[in-house]
């Protein structure tokens, strides 16, 4: 695999990435590889996106192509813009929506040696698909429970809840598109192709009395997965500030992770699952608070 070409090189980062192949990925870096990733303040290591993202990957992603900027495409010394289509059905039916990933990619001898990550063109992939997701009267509550039933939703695919979580108006600034997005979109090209854990940090007031009527917060989440078939060292705290009235959210904005040190290699005895159901109790007060070993303690 050493001579591979500009192109054979797309083609395994996209396969590998797919199939949570963690160390086939990494194997196509050189040691000091750096990727620039919409979700990190800082070019962060492969390992790093692995550990962090690919995580939690659990879907489709198909090769859509490598477009040679600079070089012969030998791989000896490269440019190169790939594209990946990601999607999948985890979330409980067809999206009608897909984003098609976009990467820069420089190559030094037969390895990558950068990243650079615009983030997703939105494609419509499923045009006729119809979406069952049924609605939640979530009724007049708190923001504390807003940012729970959130966690909860993303963690365990329910966009019926996610959905009913939003007004109307609803909107999310994303960093991983280039243009405001809708929650449905969020639904469709980010949650279907995921399969993990979202556990909130205890949220942080910055407007309003915590109500739900006209509040702003900052929301922290631990997340990880385990779809590499492991769990990684590291994980990510996701932030988003949103804008709540009327006890719904109105905006997002997301600002993305910081890798830290996962808290979850602890609970080996316990599925990722089941120690989320575990921190979910805590949080609703259904358990002693100190078995909680992430928040609201």
């Amino acid at each position: 695999m050493s001579n591979l070409s500009a192109i054979e090189m797309a083609g395994l980062a996209g396969e590998y990435w797919g199939k949570n192949d963690g160390k086939g990925f990494g194997n196509l870096f050189s040691e000091d590889a750096i990727i620039d990733h919409p979700f990190f303040t800082k070019g962060v290591s492969p390992n790093t996106v692995i550990d962090v993202l690919n995580c939690t990957v659990c879907g489709t992603t198909v090769y859509d192509g490598c477009k040679l900027i600079n070089g012969t495409g030998d791989g000896i010394d490269d440019l190169i813009e790939m594209k990946f289509i990601d999607s999948g059905e985890n979330s409980g039916y067809t999206p009608q929506y897909a984003g098609r990933m976009v990467i820069e990619a420089t190559i030094k001898n037969h390895k990558f040696t950068k990243f650079e990550v615009p983030g997703y063109e939105l494609i419509q992939y499923n045009p006729t698909s119809e979406r069952e997701l049924k609605e939640v009267d979530i009724g007049d509550i708190d923001t504390k429970e807003l940012v729970k039933l959130v966690g909860q939703a993303w963690a365990n695919n329910n966009m019926g809840l996610f959905l009913s979580l939003f007004s109307e108006k609803g909107i999310i600034y994303h960093p991983l598109f280039k243009t405001p997005i809708t929650p449905i979109i969020a639904a469709d090209v980010l949650n279907s192709a995921m399969n993990g854990v979202s556990i909130p940090h205890k949220p942080k007031i910055l407007k309003g009395d915590g109500s739900g009527v006209n509040d702003t917060v900052d929301m922290y989440f631990d997340e990880t997965g385990d779809e590499l078939g492991y769990l990684p060292d590291n994980m990510g705290i996701m932030h988003i500030t949103a804008k709540i009235e009327n006890h719904k959210f109105v905006e997002f904005l997301v600002h993305g992770y910081t890798p830290t040190k996962s808290i979850f290699k602890n609970n080996t005895s316990e599925s990722l699952k089941e120690v989320q159901e575990k921190e979910y109790a805590a949080i609703a007060g259904n358990t002693n608070k100190q078995e909680s070993q992430h928040l609201y303690k």
